[in-house]
Formats: structure tokens, sequence, C-alpha cells
């Protein structure tokens, strides 16, 4: 039996299921990023015993690689696509904040979190964000407004539940746990099927007034309709 591509459509049928996982993308990269600065700063402060500048340190590097990654995190996605880009910006997010868990040093933290965890931040939200404009036409703009939703959901979870992992758990086990949350955009990046662009139809109507020609009439018959036309329209002028 024959495997059926499924045919995509914008606005419609799976390009729900894209901005769902672009929520969920949104909810754990950007609501984790502002949501739990604050406690992490605090954190960092605590476990590496510097003052509260050189703790804020890490997570300023963070948001600025966030940001400033981002033209080149955007070249990525228009050469290798937003499945690719979303599946790398994961597994770098996981990467950066995983491993961070065994600094010894400040400069650890920042290179890791700082820096990995950052480009790996500015790769999902951009992947996760364009892809949207793939999917949807008309509802492109209720889309977004869904999807960067997640951001503002997580920037009042993720604090809440920051704050309870580094209680129960101490900052090496809580950054671990945290950085498993990630995982999300690996999935995400898993379902950010790019079809070919002639197999994603978007939801505009075709004007009735304008009609095709097709292939199986005489190439003779139009010819001689057209000049019928031309005709028609030469003699109009003259009168």
């Amino acid at each position: 039996m024959a495997f059926k591509r499924p045919k995509f459509e914008k606005d419609k049928g799976y390009a729900w299921v894209i901005l769902f996982f672009s929520f969920l993308s949104h909810f754990v990269h950007i609501g984790f990023s502002f949501g739990t600065a604050g406690n992490l700063t605090i954190a960092h402060q605590e476990f590496f015993k510097v003052n509260l500048q050189k703790g804020s340190l890490i997570g300023s590097v963070y948001l600025g690689v966030l940001f400033l990654f981002g033209p080149i995190a955007s070249i990525l996605v228009k050469k290798l696509g937003c499945r690719f880009t979303e599946i790398l910006g994961g597994f770098l997010f996981m990467l950066g904040l995983g491993v961070s868990v065994f600094s010894q040093d400040l400069w650890h933290a920042i290179i890791l979190y700082g820096v990995v965890a950052g480009i790996g931040a500015s790769c999902c939200y951009t992947a996760s964000s364009q892809i949207l404009a793939i999917y949807f036409d008309k509802l492109k703009y209720l889309a977004f407004s869904l999807a960067t939703l997640g951001i503002y959901i997580g920037l009042m979870t993720w604090p809440i539940l920051c704050q309870f992992l580094l209680n129960k758990f101490g900052y090496s086990h809580a950054m671990g746990i945290m950085a498993c949350a990630h995982l999300l955009h690996i999935i995400a990046g898993i379902s950010f099927f790019e079809p070919a662009e002639k197999g994603l139809e978007g939801t505009t109507d075709k004007p009735d007034n304008v009609t095709s020609v097709t292939s199986d009439e005489p190439k003779e018959k139009i010819d001689e309709s057209l000049g019928k036309d031309n005709f028609a329209m030469e003699v109009n002028m003259v009168i």
C-alpha cells in the first residue's frame, strides 16, 4: 500500500498543530529567559560567591546573545529551514544549561549559559516565529498573537517554578531539571515540517472573472478565439 503524502493548507488543519508547538516554544525560551532572570541572578551570586554585579553578568550576556545572534539565526532559517534551526536551538539550549551545572568558576557559566544557551534561545525564537508565516496567511496576525501568548504565560509561571526548584533541589539540580524542559524545542522542531511551496495552498479564493486555459483545449481554437477578440476590439476603436 503506497503512502499518500498529506495535503497541508494555510490557516487550517496542520497549521494549528504548528501554532500549538510554536506556543510551547515561546513559553519555554522567552518565558524562561525573562521569567527566571531575577531568580537566577541571586542564585548565581550565592553559588559562585560573587557580588550582585558579577552575578548578574551571566544573565546579561545570555540576553545580549539572544538578540545579537538574531540575524545569524534568520540566515540559518533561510538556508537550512525552521525545522533544523529549532532542533539545533533546542540542543544548544539543553547543552548550555545542562553542562553549566558543573561550572566551578563564573566564566564557565558565562560561556555555557550565557553564550551557548543564548545562541540556542535565539535560534528557537527565530524558527518558532518564522514557521507561522509559512502556515498562516489570512489568520497570520491571530496566529502570532496566540503564539506570543506563551511568552506572557511563561513570564508568570517560570519565576514561581524556578524558585521552587532552587529551594527544593539546589542550584545544580534545579538547572539540570530546567534544562530538560527545553526538550520541548526538539519536539517542536520535529513537528515543523516545511512542505514544498507548491504543496502548501493558500486560502485566497480565485476571482470568478478569471478563467484558466487548460492544455486539453486545441491550440488552434485558442488562437482563433484570440484573433476574433482582437478584430472586434479594432472595429470598436474605429467606430
